[in-house]
């Protein structure tokens, strides 16, 4: 930061702060997430009729979604 004018260095905190709290927001949302496919698999596991036709529900936009969520948590 070394060189920068105030004005440069209070903006570049405050997108560093911003991308720290989005990136916050999403952890915290897919471990919400998570619980509540937990919660699916769990009452699933009583009614296999049920998993086969979720599975053919999910597209792979959504498989694929699911991954990189998962990614962005480790």
């Amino acid at each position: 930061m070394e060189g920068l004018s105030l004005e440069e260095i209070r903006k570049e905190l405050i997108e560093r702060n911003a991308e720290a709290l989005d990136v916050q927001e999403i952890r915290l949302k897919m471990l919400d997430l998570e619980q509540d496919v937990s919660k699916l698999i769990a009452t699933l596991d009583d009614n296999q009729h049920s998993t086969q036709t979720i599975k053919k529900n999910i597209t792979q936009e959504s498989l694929a979604l699911i991954k990189s969520l998962a990614l962005l948590l480790h």
